[in-house]
């Protein structure tokens, strides 16, 4: 089975050095989506070209960003990682995101 390990348990991407996790909150076009991360900012968030045509990202999901770390790290960023709403309530239980965070 895809995305477990041989115990049966899920293995969940965890926010590495310098990402946060975040909700979409609108598709802008043209391989941009808006974010609103957990600490507080809203970014425009770039999805690269690995991801655009593999990875489909809606309003609502959760998604690992890494900001750009420069003049407009408070605006702009990166997706790493998108979440299933499995790994949406692993991330819940091990106190990664709050559960009121997540309209």
């Amino acid at each position: 089975m895809r995305g477990r390990d041989p115990e049966g348990q899920f293995r969940v991407r965890t926010p590495q050095d310098g990402e946060f996790l975040g909700q979409v909150i609108k598709i802008l076009g043209a391989g941009n989506i808006q974010v609103k991360c957990t600490d507080g900012l809203i970014r425009v968030i770039r999805i690269p070209g690995k991801y655009r045509k593999r990875m489909w990202v809606r309003p609502r999901d959760i998604v690992a960003i890494m900001p750009d770390y420069g003049l407009r790290e408070d605006e702009r960023g990166e997706l790493r990682a998108k979440y299933n709403i499995n790994q949406v309530r692993w991330l819940i239980r091990n106190n990664y995101i709050e559960e009121d965070f997540i309209m």
